[in-house]
């Protein structure tokens, strides 16, 4: 070794030489820094974790490059060797300093494999760029704004005038102890002080934050005030009474929460250590009075000190906050909106009037649409609409809902604004409650005696949402008609993962599983053909091939999937298992349809699943390629109708406006002009277009063909075991039974072996599970893992019988300990940062503790991750949508997630100006005009009154407007969905938060579930009562409704698009089933 060199030799590293050992390359040391200092750095890192040899560290050899000549200050040129004895000392290296970087002043030491090419084993799944230290003193500088407090004499909630230059004060919590109290209030007695100060929110689980913290010294409590960042719509400055005020307007709530300030101790040094924050509804009782109306605009007052307001600005500017306005408030007011008299009153009012109009005035209540005494002032015109009609009264006050928030714009007053819905409004039924099979067997006439709530954060994002089976029939059967027979049920030796002892373990072969006998399923697939004609009249295969063999069902207390069994030909028999039976219900002999297994399911690869690809060994540029495929599939749909149906299906895209087939049927009928020039199509596209982008670079959503084959896997995929490779039969043996009787579109499992297959993955059964079959060789893993065998979950029992007191505290408790979201992204996080992946100690515990909390919900016995390792830093495909990647707040994973997040740039959704743009009126009379008028003719159909359709626009224009209003991702009453969202069922909104991506999903499916009611409602409408009037009838109906449409484009009233859409497919419904029935005479 050069003598120039130095060298630091560890405890018992002499025994090998250099050549003998493992090398990694060091740079980015500090150059001005002694070796002493650098070396115990490493030996700081290099120590093990608990254990005997706590305190002693791996041996390891360091040397470091000599100084440049050129700089006689430097000790050392920046770069160097380490030498460990073992390849598994470089994988601790590895792991550790993911975990625990070396830092060593503001350097951040980084390693490689000497070849320069670290192998993937050992190499840090994100690489900490190398970063300057001119660049780290300016971060530092920066970060010093973040370290000051900003000292606050008074925190107010309040109201802001419709012009927006006055302010009423609802709460106020003065913290200057030297200032005389305010009328009303009383003196600030205990000496409370406020500090705002900002917060970097907690290992990339809570978003960056302004917090706003009290406390005293004679409070036993502190309070703190939490303001994420990302809800903060506005800021503003300016002076009252020669004290300067920041006004902050908020998107959503804040969070308010409090901590005792001299915790107790218990002589755990793990929770002594653990101040946990307890989150509030109020600060204190006045507080809770105005919480609900009041908290979406506060005043903070600072001290008059110039330092404090310049902390406060560089602070916003170093975070990025929204720039600070000057204010226009010239009028304050002191607390007088929102009265315990005034809420007392509007409660009273409303509470005589029917349900479904107090629900209304709820509405504009509490989203401060109107203040109370406005409310008050309509008593007598909301009497008068409740006495023409309840549902009259209803409708009108959804339309007032969506009109109310432009009464500023519109220079009218509340009483002016709802007589102007009045006239606008016709009367419509309100949509059943049908998410719940237990409110479906009631009919509409006790639809008022249940609610549906759903419990949500500050932000509307929803704790847990889950829809259930949707309103599909019935088949009543007998008694008789139900049998019961045993499970499949074998004990066998199961083995619990790799080097783990082996125990016996009884088994089913047949969870969930029951059979059904060929008639009664026929009997079945044709109720749902008569309610839903076009399932099959839409489809080119034959009867054979679309008819079901197999079904999701709910019976009684029964749950679970049945196949036709050919042996019970010739009866009306169900067999049910006890592994089925969920509850007992012994009253309700109904057949309840979750699914019908008539088409191949289509598959979609996701993040979990390709972290777990990933790491078995599946190559990066295998997802590259087929998200490429997908992507250049998508883009190829803007020029085709056929692939723009393919594209709108595979995404259910447009699914309630039933856009795939009216797209599919263009070509069909010479109406392809549209949809590659008419503007409103070209929208639809570039919004599908967009809607992809952004579920494939968010979430990783890469679709699959429906394929038989090899490998096979469950969703969600948490523990490397979840994926295996089994062998398929094939064609069944000639007379075997599913030779006799073939089960297409579902899986059959053996009932032989050692385990059965589903539960070796995920834990998976046949209820309804839903399974992928990937014949992708190149997604085939190089090495498959062990599946998880995990105990039962203990249950929690109580020794009495459950009341429904009993059902609300677990509700709650749920709520309070559902895990399972969070379980799953910081193991997926974790698989990303650590070497080894989703093979890793730590995400095998994950995935044992993920497979206890999707049974928690059955189990009553909540997980605890309180122990638990937590990720460190955000990897880039985790930031929400409208952050920026290369902000500094994210590192650039080098996991096929990584790779496939950078890969997609999602662009603007609007699209380029149409070149020579067609008219949807010229186009549809060119090409359907004459064959419609000549039906018609031939027919003798007589002319249709269009007054009744310019009604029907008139109830759908006004429920779409409610629609946009109620389903716009921001929670603010000027944020609106445009008529292109509500077609194509999406919201394109841009998410600010983590868990706003979950308020998305459940506000888009409710949105999806409210248009296909209405849709569905619209076309009964336009074709008519199909027993009355015949094909051509309801031909000249829907062709006047067509006519209507195309008139309120002329006039360019909202919803105009959206209404020719239904109008043109209810045209082209009535076409095919005419040409059918044609085609049927000519053939007989």
């Amino acid at each position: 070794m050069p003598l120039s060199q130095q060298e630091f030799v560890s405890d018992g590293a002499a025994s090998r030489s250099l050549k003998d050992k493992y090398q990694l390359a060091v740079s980015n040391v500090p150059r001005h820094i002694d070796f002493t200092t650098i070396k115990k750095a490493f030996e700081v890192i290099l120590r093990p974790r608990g254990g005997p040899n706590q305190y002693r560290h791996i041996p390891f050899t360091l040397q470091l490059d000599p100084p440049d000549p050129k700089r006689p200050k430097d000790k050392n040129r920046g770069t160097g060797v380490i030498y460990l004895n073992d390849e598994k000392y470089a994988k601790f290296l590895a792991a550790r300093v993911n975990e625990y970087p070396i830092k060593i002043g503001d350097y951040e030491v980084l390693f490689q494999r000497q070849d320069g090419s670290l192998s993937r084993a050992l190499q840090a799944p994100y690489r900490r760029p190398a970063i300057s230290r001119e660049a780290l003193q300016r971060k530092k500088k920066d970060q010093e704004a973040l370290g000051h407090e900003v000292r606050v004499l008074s925190v107010q909630f309040g109201i802001e005038g419709r012009d927006r230059t006055s302010f009423s004060v609802e709460w106020e919590g003065d913290y200057n102890p030297n200032a005389a109290p305010k009328r009303g209030q009383p003196q600030n007695g205990n000496k409370s002080y406020a500090y705002l100060k900002f917060n970097e929110g907690r290992e990339g689980e809570n978003p960056r934050s302004l917090q706003i913290e009290i406390s005293g010294h004679s409070q036993p409590d502190m309070f703190r005030i939490t303001i994420p960042m990302n809800q903060i719509r506005s800021l503003e400055n300016g002076w009252v009474n020669g004290m300067p005020f920041i006004m902050i307007r908020l998107y959503n709530p804040p969070s308010f929460e409090t901590k005792p300030q001299y915790a107790s101790l218990t002589g755990d040094p793990r929770k002594d250590s653990k101040h946990s924050w307890q989150r509030l509804g109020s600060l204190e009782p006045a507080h809770e009075r105005v919480v609900a109306f009041a908290s979406k605009v506060l005043r903070l007052v600072i001290t008059p000190d110039p330092t404090h307001l310049d902390n406060f600005i560089k602070m916003s500017r170093f975070v990025r906050l929204p720039r600070l306005a000057i204010s226009l408030h010239a009028d304050i007011a002191r607390g007088e909106l929102f009265t315990r008299r005034r809420l007392d009153d509007v409660q009273a009012m409303s509470s005589k009037f029917p349900w479904a109009v107090k629900f209304q005035c709820e509405t504009l209540l509490r989203n401060c649409l109107l203040l109370p005494w406005e409310i008050l002032e309509l008593k007598g015109e909301l009497n008068r609409l409740v006495s023409i009609g309840t549902g009259f009264a209803e409708e009108v006050l959804k339309l007032f809902v969506v009109l109310v928030p432009n009464l500023y714009e519109n220079q009218e007053t509340a009483l002016d604004c709802l007589r102007r819905a009045e006239t606008e409004c016709n009367n419509r039924g309100p949509y059943d409650e049908q998410s719940n099979r237990v409110i479906r067997k009631y009919g509409p006439e006790f639809e008022e005696c249940f609610i549906r709530v759903a419990f949500g954060d500050e932000g509307g994002a929803l704790y847990r949402h889950d829809w259930e089976v949707d309103n599909n029939p019935s088949v009543e059967l007998e008694s008789d008609e139900i049998e019961v027979i045993p499970d499949v049920e074998k004990e066998t030796q199961i083995q619990y993962g790799d080097n783990e002892e082996i125990k016996p373990r009884k088994l089913l072969w047949t969870d969930g599983h029951g059979t059904i006998s060929p008639d009664l399923a026929d009997e079945i697939w044709q109720r749902l053909c008569e309610l839903r004609p076009k399932r099959v009249k839409s489809r080119p295969e034959t009867d054979e091939q679309v008819r079901p063999r197999a079904y999701q069902i709910r019976l009684g207390g029964y749950k679970g999937v049945v196949s036709v069994d050919y042996r019970l030909k010739g009866k009306r028999l169900i067999q049910v298992r006890p592994s089925m039976d969920k509850f007992d219900a012994p009253d309700s002999l109904g057949i309840e349809i979750s699914e019908a297994f008539n088409k191949p399911s289509k598959m979609y690869l996701n993040r979990p699943l390709i972290m777990l690809l990933d790491t078995l060994g599946v190559k990066h540029s295998v997802f590259v390629k087929l998200q490429d495929e997908a992507l250049e599939q998508s883009q190829t749909a803007l020029n085709q109708p056929g692939s723009s149906a393919y594209l709108m299906e595979t995404y259910e895209l447009g699914k309630a406006f039933e856009l795939p087939s009216l797209l599919a049927r263009l070509s069909r009928y010479n109406l392809q002009e549209l949809h590659g020039r008419d503007p409103f199509f070209r929208k639809l596209l570039s919004f599908s277009l967009y809607h992809v982008k952004r579920e494939l670079k968010y979430h990783a959503r890469i679709p699959g063909k429906p394929l038989r084959s090899e490998p096979i896997g469950v969703g969600p995929t948490v523990h490397p075991g979840d994926v295996q490779l089994v062998t398929a039969v094939g064609k069944p043996e000639v007379g075997s039974p599913y030779d006799i009787e073939n089960l297409p579109n579902t899986v059959v499992f053996s009932v032989k072996g050692q385990r059965p297959l589903p539960s070796c993955l995920g834990g998976g059964d046949l209820d309804g599970d839903v399974y992928y079959l990937i014949r992708n060789l190149d997604l085939h893993p190089t090495k498959y893992e062990i599946a998880a065998a995990y105990d039962p979950s203990e249950r929690h029992i109580l020794k009495r019988p459950s009341t429904i007191k009993d059902v609300a505290e677990f509700v709650i408790q749920y709520m309070t300990h559902d895990t399972l979201g969070l379980i799953g992204i910081n193991h997926l996080r974790l698989a990303d940062q650590r070497p080894e992946g989703v093979l890793d100690k730590d995400c095998l515990h994950y995935a044992k503790l993920y497979s206890d909390a999707v049974d928690y919900p059955k189990t009553g016995m909540p997980v605890k991750i309180d122990g638990m390792p937590k990720p460190t830093d955000i990897p880039d495909w985790y930031c929400p949508e409208s952050a920026d990647p290369n902000n500094g707040d994210y590192y650039e994973s080098i996991r096929a997630l990584g790779v496939l997040f950078r890969a997609i740039q999602l662009g603007d959704p609007e699209p380029a100006p149409v070149d020579r743009p067609v008219n949807q009126e010229d186009t549809v009379r060119n090409a359907l005009e004459e064959k419609v008028f000549s039906i018609l003719n031939n027919s003798e159909v007589e002319a249709v009154d269009d007054h009744f359709f310019h009604q029907l626009f008139a109830r759908f224009s006004y429920d779409l407007k409610y629609q946009c209003a109620t389903h716009s991702l921001a929670q603010s009453a000027n944020s609106r969905l445009n008529e292109e969202e509500v077609v194509l069922g999406t919201i394109l909104g841009k998410t600010t938060a983590l868990n706003e991506s979950r308020k998305r999903r459940a506000l888009t499916e409710r949105l999806a579930k409210q248009s296909q009611n209405l849709v569905r409602l619209m076309k009964r409408e336009i074709i008519g009562d199909r027993s009355v009037f015949s094909l051509p009838e309801q031909l000249g109906r829907a062709w006047t409704c067509l006519e209507v449409a195309w008139e309120m484009a002329r006039a360019n009233k909202f919803g105009k698009n959206s209404f020719s859409l239904i109008a043109l497919t209810s045209v082209l419904d009535v076409l095919y089933e005419i040409d059918t029935a044609e085609v049927a005479e000519e053939t007989l």
